[in-house]
């Protein structure tokens, strides 16, 4: 019995964890995309269940770009559950994950992290470091090749400015993103952001750029609906307004858009900056009870909004606590993460050094077969060879003999010495052709011993065609249907069992074969034709034979079509 056989069980289990890992693979993958999927649809991810078991898992098995974006999902699950500190941080471990050195590194999503973060920093009141996020997503959104991105996040700048009261650096940034998006055609954001610099324009008395701002904002952002009302959360804007008609002097028009604040918009700080509006508007127009009157209401909702904006302190502070205590718990898990990465290394190790052992062992074994296959075939030319020259000796035996005969004829006195002589010639010719004839008979055994093997496998062929598995495959072929992954399963493990040269041969180079190539060079084995094969597969005849072609190439280094790689693998 060939002892190569003993490798066969350890070869078929070892595609068998393959298909398991890949299966397993692909279905994260899927999760992955799926959560992805219902992220950008805006759903609101409250269950950190799926995105905590796609980090783990990722961490493992997945590339820089995949564990940055199960992070990612990580934190939009937090922030969705508000859970600042936790979102933070999970986009700082989304950020850490990106390879930026790799040409295949995903910045577009590595902007969104740093965008997502600055925004928590921003709702924290972080100004600083919300200013840093913006500024990394800038950078990735135009590696990204993002313009439209790159430029909206230059102009949210100016909302951590306007909060420290830096009103310069607002009026420049909002003047280098109106050339820029008006430019590319941004017309429209470039008009959503004209609101933000009107009263930076009015503390500075340049009156005419405010107003300009104003008419932009209100003819092109597509917040006013056709009575020129603003929508729901933006009438801050029409304290804006009042206060450039009050620098102006239009005080019928200040009064008006004061009260609609004031009238529309029911919140402490609309409320506030409405009655606060009116109050400089009386005084300037020499009404002092309605100016007091307003002034003491201005100064109520002050103090509402100030309770309000100290509830908000108090949720941020203990936000910034939380988050200092969940750096603490990140820390302790990174450190346990450390001690199972090391654990893994270790077994990942041995698990190498096995494989390697295995490989070594199976190309041992492949150098001894093409070894093999060389004797054969260098056997074959000695036996060519030794029949030629057993043809030339026997010719020349018989040209001896025939001489002799007529030397015998021509002289009775032939001398006895001479006759000795020849006699002894003649018989080391007969023994160099009875060796040669042993030869022969040597080479014809071994050649007929390679016949049967080959007709062995010829058999093993036929009998997994025969399989009940077999024939309901090629029924479906006939029908133009394609096979189902459990049958291929089935045909694969016969395959593996009964044709092992094959299949050892190809999981020799896994690593060049997809696994659609895989399948195309198992039933090409088993003799399916290229139209059968292509309804298996669900593709055309033209591409199996494509495949084919490439197959030929990465195996055998040759070039050919269907029929001439079928051939090479029978004769493995």
């Amino acid at each position: 019995m060939d002892k190569s056989f003993v490798k066969y069980p350890c070869l078929l289990l070892l595609a068998l964890l393959l298909a398991a890992c890949h299966g397993e693979q692909r279905q994260m993958r899927q999760a992955l995309s799926d959560l992805q999927a219902r992220n950008q649809a805006d759903s609101l991810l409250t269950d950190d269940s799926l995105a905590l078991a796609l980090t783990r898992y990722f961490d493992r098995y997945g590339t820089p770009n995949e564990r940055m974006e199960a992070h990612y999902l990580l934190g939009r699950t937090y922030a969705d559950r508000g859970e600042a500190p936790q979102a933070i941080g999970a986009y700082q471990t989304a950020a850490e994950q990106a390879d930026t050195t790799a040409p295949d590194c995903n910045y577009a999503q590595l902007c969104r992290v740093y965008s997502q973060m600055g925004y928590l920093l921003y709702r924290q009141n972080l100004m600083e470091d919300y200013i840093d996020c913006l500024e990394q997503s800038v950078t990735y959104a135009k590696i990204a090749g993002d313009t439209a991105s790159m430029l909206n996040l230059q102009a949210q700048k100016m909302n951590a400015y306007k909060r420290i009261g830096n009103n310069d650096s607002v009026i420049s940034i909002y003047e280098r993103a109106y050339h820029q998006l008006i430019s590319l055609g941004y017309r429209q954001m470039a008009a959503q952001f004209s609101a933000a610099p009107i009263n930076c324009y009015l503390q500075k008395n340049e009156i005419e750029k405010a107003g300009q701002c104003i008419a932009f904002y209100e003819s092109h952002s597509g917040y006013f609906d056709a009575d020129g009302n603003i929508e729901g959360g933006r009438e801050l804007f029409y304290f804006q307004k009042g206060n450039y008609f009050l620098v102006t002097h239009q005080f019928d028009s200040a009064a008006y858009y004061f009260r609609k604040e004031l009238n529309v918009a029911k919140d402490f700080n609309n409320q506030s900056n409405a009655a606060k509006g009116l109050a400089q508007l009386y005084e300037q127009t020499n009404r002092p009870d309605s100016a007091a009157k307003y002034a003491l209401y201005g100064y109520d909702m002050n103090d509402s909004l100030i309770a309000l904006l100290a509830t908000d302190e108090v949720a941020n502070i203990r936000g910034l606590y939380n988050y200092s205590r969940f750096q603490r718990s990140a820390i302790e898990q990174r450190n346990r993460v450390e001690q199972e990465k090391r654990k893994s290394r270790l077994l990942i190790t041995v698990f190498c050094a096995l494989l390697a052992v295995g490989l070594a062992a199976f190309i041992h074994w492949r150098k001894k077969r093409l070894g093999e296959k060389r004797a054969y075939l260098k056997k074959i030319e000695e036996l060519a060879k030794s029949l030629a020259d057993t043809r030339q000796l026997i010719s020349c035996v018989e040209d001896f003999e025939s001489l002799v005969s007529e030397k015998e004829k021509e002289s009775g006195t032939f001398q006895l010495k001479e006759m000795l002589r020849l006699q002894e010639q003649s018989a080391e010719l007969n023994d160099l052709i009875r060796r040669k004839e042993l030869k022969e008979a040597k080479l014809k055994d071994e050649i007929a011993r390679y016949r049967k093997r080959d007709a062995d496998a010829k058999k093993r062929a036929e009998e997994i065609k025969s399989s009940p598995v077999c024939i309901a495959i090629l029924n479906k072929s006939v029908k133009g249907e394609r096979m189902s992954e459990n049958e291929w399963e089935e045909l694969n493990k016969q395959a593996i069992t009964k044709l092992p040269e094959l299949c050892q041969f190809l999981l020799s180079h896994r690593h060049q074969l997809s696994i659609q190539e895989y399948k195309v060079c198992v039933l090409l084995r088993l003799k399916i034709s290229n139209q059968a094969i292509a309804n298996l597969l669900g593709v055309s005849a033209p591409y199996v034979s494509q495949v084919s072609k490439n197959i030929l190439k990465k195996l055998f280094n040759a070039i050919g079509a269907t029929k001439e790689l079928s051939v090479r693998l029978s004769a493995l």
